[in-house]
């Protein structure tokens, strides 16, 4: 009996262990996963008319990702036009790379990502930030 309960601990340890190991990289990947709308874009905290910088009805779809050290795939829809790109995620979740041809082509900074928001920021010129928000 005693080496049953022995057993049956050391199973539900190791896949504790197992549950909390994941990187912060692949925890962000995982709260990323599916679709996002934008609902604000604001630089100096004041916030900006979607429809008038061409973010009306614009969305983020980003594919399930299990490997942290692999390329992801996800696509944008900005204006009826849809744009495919893979990206990655560093820094220990704080960083979205975009990727062209096997270079990156850009990168956000994430400020914080749940299963209802993504905010993500971006120097849009000389120390003018721009953050974006979007929603599930």
């Amino acid at each position: 009996m005693k080496k049953k309960n022995l057993q049956l601990m050391g199973a539900i340890l190791f896949s504790l262990l197992l549950f909390t190991n994941c990187s912060k990289e692949q925890i962000t990947l995982n709260r990323l996963a599916g679709d996002w709308t934008y609902s604000k874009i604001a630089v100096f905290g004041i916030q900006l008319d979607l429809v008038a910088l061409n973010y009306k009805d614009a969305t983020l779809h980003f594919d399930l990702c299990d490997d942290a050290a692999a390329r992801c795939t996800a696509s944008q829809s900005l204006n009826g036009m849809v744009s495919n790109f893979q990206y990655d995620i560093t820094n220990k979740g704080a960083t979205i790379n975009l990727y062209n041809n096997n270079e990156i082509i850009h990168n956000y900074n994430i400020k914080s990502v749940n299963k209802n928001e993504l905010i993500y920021s971006d120097t849009i010129a000389s120390g003018i930030v721009a953050e974006f928000t979007l929603t599930r």
